[in-house]
C-alpha cells in the first residue's frame, strides 16, 4: 500500500478492524482486491523468510481470486470479506495446495478437496496467501518442526509464537495477512493469540465445519471429524485477527450447518451490537484450580475485573464448581482417545516422526479407549454443573496461560502443556471463547484472558471482549501490540 494506506493491514483501529478498513478502500475505489492482493505479497516478500510463518505460498491461486473478487464487485456483487488477504493453518485441506500437517510423513501431500470452512471464506470473497506453518499434527503448543523449522514470534524473536497455531498469529501480528483460519482443541488458538499480543476467537463447538482437518481426511478428500473421538468433539476450526471485530466478521462467514458432519449445528448467530452489558454479571478467576496463579496472573484478573465493573457488568471473584476437575478429565479424555486416527496414518513409520510427537505416541495407549463411556460422563456432569453456575453469571473471565510466552529452549513437554491448564478447562466444557491481551509481564510479554459464555452465547462473548479491547486499546497501543 502508499502513503496512508500502506499499514492497514498492521494497523486498525479496535472498533472498526482491519477487514472494515479494507473495504472501506475496495468501497471508495482506493484499492482493488488485486492491489490489496500484491500488498500483501509484497509485504510477505519482506517480512515472511525471517518470520517463516508461511511455508507454502499461494500466490497463483490468490491472484486468481483477487481478479475474480474485482470482476465481480463490478458488476455490484459485493461479499462480506473480498479482497482480505488470510492463510490457513497447515493442517487444513485446500484442494491443489501442500498440506503437511508440519510432517515429513505428509511433505507431499496436495488435497484433492477443500476444508468447507475454507470454502466459505473464498466464496465470501478472502484470498488466500499461504499456508502457515505448525508443530507436526498441529500437536504441540510451540511452532516447530523437522520439516519447515520454527516460526518467529514477531514481537520478541526470543520467545515463542504458541502453537499450534502459532504460524498464523505470526503472520497476523506482523502484519502480513488480515486473519488466519487456525483451529483450537486444548488452547492452540488462545495460547498463540497470547503470545503475540493478537485476538483469539474460539466457537462454539458445532458452529462451524471441522471437516477436512487432519487427521480428517482421507484420500486427499476432506472427511467429517471423527463424533465418538474426544479430538472430534472438542476441536474448533477458528480465527485469529488483529481485533475483536475482525474475528467476529470471520465468524460470521463460517458459522453455517454441513449436513455431512453431524456436529454441526443450523443456529442462527446473535447480534453483538444487541447485548446490554450491564444486565450481565461476571465471575472472574485467577486460576482453573490446579495450578497456582502467580502475582501478575492475578493482578491482571483484578485489572480486567476493574475495568469490565466500569464497562457496567456486574463482577465477583468466584470459581464455578467442579472447574478445578477440568484437567484431569480433560487428561483422561485425550488419553483415551490413544492417537488412533494419528496411529491411523502414520502407519508404523514413528521413526520419521518428531521428537515431540514420538513422545505424545509413548505417554498414549489404545487400551484405555475402554474407559472412555465413564470419563464422558464425569465429563457431562462437570459441565451441568459449570452451566448451572452460568445462570446467574452468564460470562466468566480467567486466564490464557499460567504465564506469558516462554523463552525458547526453556520449557519441556510437560512444562509447555503445564501452562495451558486454562484453556483446556473451557475446551473441555466446550464453551464459546474469546482471548485478549490486557496487561504486560514483568518480561514485556503480553497477557491475555478469556472471556467465556454459555453455548451459543457467542455474540455476547464478543460484546463484552469487544467492550474490553476498547477499554484496554490506548494501553495496548503503547505496548506496540
Amino acid at each position: 500500500m502508499t502513503g496512508e494506506n500502506r499499514d492497514t493491514i498492521n494497523k486498525a483501529s479496535a472498533p472498526r478492524g482491519v477487514i472494515g478498513e479494507l473495504r472501506t478502500l475496495l468501497m471508495s475505489e482506493e484499492k482493488t482486491a488485486s492491489g490489496v492482493f500484491a500488498d500483501s505479497k509484497s509485504i510477505i516478500e519482506s517480512k515472511n523468510l525471517e518470520l517463516n510463518a508461511i511455508v507454502t505460498r499461494c500466490d497463483s491461486r490468490g491472484s486468481r481470486v483477487a481478479e475474480a473478487v474485482d470482476e465481480r464487485r463490478a458488476s455490484g456483487d459485493l461479499r462480506p470479506l473480498d479482497g482480505v488477504p488470510f492463510t490457513v493453518k497447515d493442517v487444513m485441506a485446500v484442494a491443489g495446495v501442500r498440506m503437511t500437517a508440519g510432517s515429513h510423513l505428509y511433505a507431499d501431500c496436495i488435497p484433492k478437496g477443500t476444508a468447507p470452512a475454507v470454502a466459505r471464506l473464498e466464496a465470501a470473497g478472502a484470498v488466500l496467501m499461504g499456508k502457515s506453518n505448525c508443530p507436526e499434527f498441529g500437536l504441540d503448543p510451540h511452532t516447530e518442526n523437522d520439516l519447515f523449522g520454527a516460526t518467529v514470534n514477531p514481537i520478541d524473536a526470543g520467545r515463542t509464537p504458541g502453537g499450534s497455531s502459532g504460524g498464523d498469529a505470526a503472520a497476523v501480528a506482523a502484519g502480513l495477512v488480515a486473519f488466519g483460519l487456525g483451529s483450537d482443541y486444548g488452547g492452540s488458538i488462545r495460547w498463540p493469540s497470547q503470545c503475540t499480543g493478537t485476538i483469539g476467537f474460539r466457537p462454539t463447538p458445532g458452529l462451524i465445519s471441522g471437516a477436512g482437518h487432519f487427521p480428517f481426511i482421507r484420500e486427499g478428500f476432506p472427511i467429517p471429524p471423527n463424533s465418538a473421538s474426544f479430538l472430534g468433539a472438542v476441536q474448533t476450526v477458528s480465527p485469529i485477527a488483529r481485533t475483536v471485530t475482525d474475528v467476529w466478521e470471520v465468524t460470521t462467514v463460517l458459522a453455517g450447518h454441513d449436513e455431512t458432519v453431524s456436529a454441526t449445528s443450523p443456529v442462527v448467530l446473535g447480534d453483538p451490537d444487541t447485548v446490554d452489558l450491564s444486565s450481565l454479571s461476571c465471575a472472574w478467576m485467577s486460576s482453573e484450580g490446579t495450578v497456582s496463579p502467580s502475582r501478575e496472573i492475578v493482578e491482571m484478573l483484578v485489572k480486567g475485573s476493574l475495568i469490565l465493573s466500569d464497562i457496567g457488568l456486574k463482577i465477583v471473584e468466584r470459581s464455578p464448581p467442579g472447574l478445578n476437575e477440568c484437567e484431569r478429565i480433560y487428561a483422561a479424555c485425550r488419553m483415551a482417545d490413544g492417537l488412533s486416527l494419528h496411529r491411523e496414518l502414520v502407519g508404523g513409520r514413528e521413526k520419521l516422526l518428531t521428537a515431540t510427537m514420538r513422545t505424545w505416541f509413548e505417554r498414549t495407549d489404545d487400551a484405555v479407549v475402554s474407559t472412555v463411556q465413564s470419563i464422558a460422563a464425569e465429563r457431562d456432569r462437570v459441565r451441568a454443573r459449570v452451566l448451572h453456575f452460568m445462570k446467574d453469571f452468564p460470562i466468566l473471565m480467567l486466564p490464557v496461560a499460567n504465564g506469558p510466552a516462554f523463552e525458547l529452549g526453556t520449557a519441556d513437554f510437560d512444562d509447555r502443556f503445564q501452562l495451558l491448564t486454562p484453556c483446556r478447562a473451557i475446551s473441555l466444557l466446550g464453551f464459546p471463547v474469546c482471548s485478549i491481551p490486557i496487561s504486560i509481564s514483568e518480561e514485556m510479554q503480553p497477557l491475555s484472558v478469556q472471556i467465556v459464555g454459555r453455548p451459543f452465547c457467542d455474540h455476547q462473548v464478543v460484546a463484552v471482549a469487544r467492550a474490553l479491547e476498547e477499554a484496554t486499546l490506548s494501553e495496548r497501543v503503547k505496548l506496540g501490540l
